[in-house]
């Protein structure tokens, strides 16, 4: 069997705009991956995106299509689908990166803001995977890679809504990987902790003011990124990218914690 890489590989991308899209977007391209980028304002995903394609010169790679679509809803995943296979009818890899993030205490935000949370980042997934998936399946061969967070794992207040929706993806995530193993399409979740992405900017909700989170504790998306990429092409089923996220995990797996939300650097 060849080793598995991403050059000519059709990879979707969801979340792409965002800190970390961006910089799977450069480092996908640099590998020879062909593109098909999406997230919720395709007018600004069409700026980042020239401004990658102007900095990364003569990779191989190329982007297919960039595609605006709503993942708060079933319609908007139904269209992404569909507006995804008029650039491709097969896909490679499937990156399910999108998603929001809500601070404050649970009773204080908007109901209708944390269920817009739930549907992107735990819903979208699984609808895109329901869709998705049969392909992959009928070829034997594929990627799907679903990015959790240590808060799927650890629970944290303050982002109650977030910590539920990761424990949700890990769940799904890891009980299809159990379940299409012998398959031949690889499952990777992905468990970060805190990443230098405009989510850590999130205003708060309520009174509750944000903590100070030291630099030591924040990773900077490009070795998030080239961390994930490696072990989506060796095919391993977790990784914990860092040493923060490997050891709240090695620690929770003896006493289980309950972590805070830290927002601002």
């Amino acid at each position: 069997m060849s080793k598995w890489d991403f050059k000519e590989k059709i990879v979707l991308l969801t979340g792409a705009w965002g800190g970390l899209g961006r910089e799977f977007t450069k480092q996908l391209l640099k590998a020879g991956a062909f593109l098909i980028l999406t997230d919720i304002d395709e007018k600004e995903l069409k700026s980042a995106t020239n401004e990658i394609l102007s900095s990364v010169k003569n990779s191989g790679g190329k982007i297919l299509k960039i595609i605006g679509a709503a993942l708060s809803t079933e319609r908007g995943c139904i269209e992404l689908f569909n507006k995804s296979r008029e650039a491709s009818k097969n896909f490679d890899c499937i990156i399910f990166n999108a998603g929001k993030l809500l601070y404050g205490n649970f009773h204080t935000v908007p109901q209708e803001k944390w269920e817009a949370l739930i549907s992107v980042n735990l819903l979208a997934p699984m609808r895109l995977t329901y869709l998705f998936l049969p392909d992959m399946l009928s070829r034997k061969e594929g990627r799907m890679v679903y990015i959790c967070s240590i808060a799927g794992i650890v629970g944290t207040t303050q982002s109650v809504s977030y910590s539920a929706s990761k424990f949700g993806l890990r769940g799904f995530a890891i009980s299809l990987a159990e379940e299409i193993k012998k398959s031949g399409v690889k499952v990777t979740v992905v468990y970060p902790s805190w990443i230098d992405t405009p989510l850590l900017k999130t205003t708060p909700y309520g009174s509750l003011q944000p903590k100070t989170l030291q630099h030591v504790y924040v990773y900077p998306p490009e070795k998030i990124v080239k961390k994930v990429l490696t072990a989506v092409k060796k095919g391993k089923r977790e990784v914990f990218p860092g040493l923060m996220p490997k050891i709240i995990n090695f620690v929770n797996k003896f006493s289980p914690v309950v972590g805070s939300q830290r927002l601002n650097v």
